[in-house]
């Protein structure tokens, strides 16, 4: 994803990009409980030691960007861990997802939000010390291209151009950059680089059930309620960043 949040145009159409986000952390122990939420512009997978977790976030007004929140404490392990976050910008409006109106810096390019609490006072956020890496494995097809004049989603993927395994643990992610924190600048302010923010606004939690793929067990909501939604009242710690 671009680092440069000034570059380009906002009334020109934005082209579809791709980056892979990862977070390499130790536990001496696994808590209880890691209650964790986590959005994206435009879409996310996320990754814990290699196992795809969740995906999102639901579909929305741009202005009423939703976030996912879910117990963490099944996919980690004592010793080390690597969470990794594949995040997909749409670019180009779409029948199924409408672009933000962008400020000087965001709204422009993809961007990630994630915390987790990790107890005693410890979090997990994103920040700067994130790897990060835009990927060019991905071609984006003509305006218009198609039988139904581009309301059908196309992709198209060079997967040899992949880092193959760059989701696992034990990838040597050395030669990637870090992620970049992008406050929100406009005309008239200059906001934070936590949510809310504009061009996205307050941050709603996930009002619709996931959405189960085959052999994906559907996660035990109920014993992790408490922790979550207390998690979720309270403001973000995670930091928009890019790659």
């Amino acid at each position: 994803m671009p680092t440069s949040p000034f570059g380009g145009d906002s009334f020109e159409p934005r082209p579809e990009a791709h980056g892979f986000f990862r977070k390499t952390f130790t536990l001496d122990a696994v808590p209880a409980r890691v209650p964790a939420r986590i959005t994206a512009d435009s879409r996310y997978v996320l990754y814990v030691n290699g196992q795809e977790v969740f995906r999102g976030p639901v579909r929305s007004q741009p202005r009423r960007l939703h976030y996912d929140l879910f117990d963490l404490a099944p996919y980690l392990k004592a010793d080390a861990n690597v969470i990794a976050v594949h995040v997909k910008y749409y670019g180009r409006a779409r029948s199924f997802w409408m672009p933000a109106v962008p400020t000087m810096t965001l709204g422009k390019t993809g961007v990630l939000v994630f915390e987790a609490d990790l107890g005693a006072g410890n979090w997990l956020v994103s920040d700067t010390t994130w790897k990060a890496m835009q990927s060019d494995a991905w071609d984006q097809p003509p305006p218009g291209w198609g039988p139904a004049g581009g309301g059908v989603p196309i992709e198209i993927l060079d997967a040899r151009r992949l880092p193959a395994g760059w989701e696992q643990p034990g990838f040597d992610d050395r030669a990637w950059g870090a992620a970049v924190v992008i406050p929100s600048i406009y005309f008239g302010g200059y906001a934070h680089s936590q949510p809310p923010t504009s061009p996205y606004g307050p941050l709603y939690p996930r009002s619709i059930a996931e959405l189960l793929r085959p052999g994906k067990a559907r996660m035990d909501r109920n014993s992790v309620a408490e922790a979550v939604w207390r998690s979720a009242r309270r403001a973000w710690r995670g930091a928009i960043t890019s790659g």
